[in-house]
């Protein structure tokens, strides 16, 4: 009964600071300049000037904060596609299977350079991503036509 508060209240701190950083990103560079940038809240870090020793150490907490939200966050992604890849497939390990994802999530993650890439990449995702929608099926369907395995293969 408790797992399920404390996961609530996580996601409040978490929500809470992310709200922190899009109010500052906002309130420092403004809308248009903002979204030039790959990574906005860093930006912010690097053009804070503080006068006093204390605030100036406000950045280092701020790119930890931003460095547990990224690694937890892109972790349990990675943990959801593995799991949820090896439950389509009908695989019983979904360990192996994060080595073949590995090179998949490393290069969609730094594929884009900035938000205008981020953009023109999810166009195309936007575009082109009916093909493994529909695809896969079919080739999944021809696949058990050739091998002969269906309702009466087994």
């Amino acid at each position: 009964r408790k797992i399920p508060r404390y996961t609530g209240g996580a996601l409040l701190v978490l929500v809470f600071y992310y709200m922190l950083y899009t109010v500052g990103v906002i309130g420092i560079f403004g809308y248009e300049h903002g979204r030039h940038h790959a990574f906005p809240a860093l930006e912010v870090v690097r053009a804070m000037e503080y006068p006093y020793l204390l605030l100036e150490q406000a950045g280092l907490f701020m790119i930890i904060v931003w460095d547990t939200l990224a690694l937890v966050g892109s972790g349990f992604i990675y943990y959801v596609t593995a799991l949820g890849s090896s439950q389509f497939l009908g695989l019983f390990d979904y360990k192996r299977l994060v080595w073949f994802l590995f090179p998949v999530i490393f290069f969609l993650s730094l594929y884009p350079e900035n938000m205008d890439e981020t953009r023109q990449f999810l166009e195309y995702a936007y575009h082109y991503g009916w093909i493994p929608f529909f695809g896969l099926p079919v080739f999944y369907y021809l696949c058990a036509l050739i091998f002969r395995k269906g309702e009466d293969g087994r």
